[in-house]
């Protein structure tokens, strides 16, 4: 437990300081650009989160997977360069016709559509740099893992703030093109000792893609899910300020979830190599779900009586109307963060059917309730909106998990693999 407790402060450690620092530049972002175009900013990063899934189509989900249940290093080279392959393959096609739609659809305008144009072509990058920064946690190597983190936040700061700050819009563009960049070189840099040059190996893209297919669906709705309530203000309201009040808000509420994600990184591992140890496997996942739940119920306390404070004092009367908002996405963190850790019970069980089941329910309610509450109650509709989504989600992932614990995890793998 002890070695758990270490790990889990190394990359919860990291992983907050990467948030603090992204939290930072968000805020200075608000700060130095207009409402409106800080509202663009929100509007296009919530877009590109859904492209970067297409854009990878999961494949870090399902290189991970396998590369932790390899036996060799050589199969578990073949299995990084194989999923290389596939995601330069899958991120440029994304990548061209994403281009196209910006460009001739005439869904977006103005500031909106040159920034969502010139922001897209770093997709590759993007899409190479998660597959190769999820691979550190399949591997064990939390050392490395830790100061990727921490060089993620860093590295956008220092480059996108100063840029932001003299030329607006244009310089967030720049920026943050320039910290895709160099993110890229950073994540190759990491995983070297797993890239050779290889042809790819159809064997291991099979089991790549029949992994990511039915996971890409799961992918796709939780990005969704992520992205939606700035989508339907975007369409459903078109008002940028509006976006920007509700971003400020989602920064504050989203931001303790680094938590979660870090405490699954910890326990990913383990889970992964006890799938055919009963006890050791339903061990683990219990201990991930119960420090899960007790980190986010703490943090959900903590932001509602604090975070106001700090919004008034940063920014006066300016975002007053994102405080309502930000005590409303207070109740869903629990349910975001039981999210977050059902999602990596799913990929290292590697069950991506449940994972599908989870983001259906979620995206099927989040669906609903933004068609109804946005239009009448704007920014908050869409915070209650996404508070049910994951409440829907989660409750849908604690019922299969309980329905696999019952029926005999193992016995049930061995029995597929057979």
């Amino acid at each position: 437990m002890f070695r758990y407790f270490l790990r889990i402060t190394a990359i919860g450690g990291a992983s907050g300081i990467q948030v603090i620092l992204l939290a930072l530049l968000s805020l200075l972002l608000a700060r130095y650009l207009s409402v409106e175009d800080f509202g663009i900013t929100r509007t296009v990063s919530a877009y590109m989160v859904l492209l970067t899934m297409f854009g990878h189509f999961c494949l870090h989900d399902s290189v991970s997977a396998y590369v932790a249940g390899a036996k060799s290093g050589a199969e578990k080279t073949g299995y990084v360069m194989t999923g290389s392959y596939l995601a330069i393959f899958i991120s440029v096609i994304v990548t061209v016709i994403a281009e196209f739609i910006i460009r001739f659809s005439g869904l977006w305008t103005g500031g909106l559509r040159d920034a969502f144009f010139w922001t897209v072509p770093f997709l590759p990058a993007v899409s190479l740099t998660i597959v190769y920064t999820s691979l550190l946690q399949a591997v064990g190597s939390y050392r490395r893992l830790a100061i990727s983190l921490v060089l993620g936040g860093v590295i956008p700061v220092l480059l996108i703030t100063p840029l932001s700050a003299r030329w607006a819009l244009t310089g967030w563009i720049v920026g943050r093109g320039l910290a895709y960049a160099i993110l890229f070189v950073l994540g190759a840099w990491f995983i070297a000792e797993f890239l050779r040059k290889t042809t790819l190996e159809t064997r291991k893209a099979k089991d790549l893609i029949g992994f990511s297919k039915i996971q890409i669906f799961s992918g796709v709705l939780s990005m969704l899910i992520q992205s939606a309530d700035v989508i339907a203000l975007e369409r459903l309201k078109g008002d940028m300020k509006e976006i920007a009040v509700y971003g400020l808000a989602a920064l504050f509420g989203k931001s303790v979830l680094f938590l979660p994600g870090a405490v699954g990184r910890v326990y990913f591992r383990d889970i992964a190599e006890s799938t055919h140890a009963e006890a050791r496997l339903w061990k683990a996942v219990t201990h991930l779900i119960l420090v899960t739940s007790a980190i986010c119920v703490a943090m959900a306390l903590l932001l509602y009586a604090f975070a106001p404070y700090f919004l008034r004092l940063l920014y006066g009367a300016r975002y007053l109307e994102s405080i309502p908002v930000l005590n409303i996405l207070c109740v869903g963190i629990v349910f975001s963060g039981s999210w977050a850790a059902l999602s990596v019970v799913n990929i290292a069980m590697k069950r991506p059917y449940q994972a599908v089941a989870i983001s259906a329910a979620g995206v099927i309610v989040a669906v609903a309730m933004l068609s109804i509450l946005v239009p009448r109650f704007g920014a908050r509709g869409a915070a209650w909106s996404m508070n049910g989504a994951y409440a829907a989600g989660s409750a849908v992932g604690f019922y299969l998990l309980w329905r696999e614990k019952r029926s005999g995890y193992t016995s049930h793998h061995e029995h597929e693999n057979t």
